[in-house]
This record gives C-alpha cells, sequence and structure tokens, in this order.
C-alpha cells in the first residue's frame, strides 16, 4: 500500500486533536471521551495524548490521537474498525482514497468521510454544541 494512497485530501471538516500527526485519519478536537476502544483496535496507529505518554503513561489520558497514519492494508482495515468502533464519531478521515471510503460505505458510516457530502442525517458533531471547556471539567469554575 502506497503511503500517500489517501491523497488527494479535502479540507477535514473539523478541528483535529493538535498533537495527531498530520494525514488521512484524525480525531476530532475535544470530542474523545476515553473509551478505550481506539487505541485498543489500533495500538500502532491510535495512541493516548502525548502529555499522557509523556508522562510515563501515569495518571489520565486526556484524548486519543493518530499517531501514525495506516502503511499497510492490516493498518488501514483495524483504523477502518476503530473508525466505526467510535461511540461518539471522535475519528474522522478526510482522504479520498475509494476503498477506504467505500468500506465506510458498506458499514454504514459515510458521515465520518469528510469527502463524501453530508447527507442530511445528524451527526454527534452538528448535534451538540462545543462546550468551551472539556466536559469532564464541569466542575471547575468558570474563567
Amino acid at each position: 500500500m502506497s503511503t500517500n494512497r489517501h491523497e488527494p485530501l479535502v479540507t477535514p471538516r473539523y478541528e483535529r486533536e493538535a498533537d495527531s500527526i498530520t494525514g488521512a485519519f484524525y480525531v476530532v478536537l475535544d470530542q474523545c471521551i476515553v473509551c478505550g476502544l481506539p487505541p485498543e483496535t489500533a495500538p500502532a496507529n491510535i495512541t493516548w495524548d502525548a502529555e499522557y505518554a509523556g508522562a510515563g503513561c501515569d495518571g489520565c489520558p486526556q484524548h486519543c490521537r493518530v499517531s501514525k497514519q495506516p502503511e499497510t492494508d492490516e493498518e488501514l482495515e483495524l483504523m477502518i474498525e476503530a473508525t466505526e468502533g467510535s461511540c461518539i464519531q471522535a475519528i474522522r478521515y478526510c482522504g479520498t482514497d475509494e476503498y477506504t471510503l467505500n468500506q465506510f460505505k458498506m458499514r454504514g458510516i459515510p458521515e465520518v468521510c469528510d469527502a463524501i457530502p453530508p447527507t442530511g442525517r445528524i451527526t454527534v458533531h452538528e448535534a451538540v454544541s462545543r462546550p468551551k471547556k472539556a466536559w469532564w471539567k464541569f466542575w471547575a469554575s468558570s474563567p
């Protein structure tokens, strides 16, 4: 599998986590709920945030991130599976690879692909307005 199989990339619909690597797959900023499924499903490509990893995995992670874009067919399949398993669609695809786009369509989740026009279905990201603070910091006083 060529490393530029997913190019050209389309403009992502959502801002990505800053510590994610650039490329076709990304995690939407402030959307990961730390469920653990994506890093468990595709551990070679999805890891916990850089701060958590840099601290030797001490404490609690803040979010998952795409730390490596898929380079093999096996990694691609696991990334698609992790994207499908993300309960809040925090992982998205902004590539244009026909095979990958078709995989998302066949699995019934074309809305995770930024290259596919919206179908009129409301996604999790469109249904919930983004809070100014991360959801787990609701008890903290406002600035």
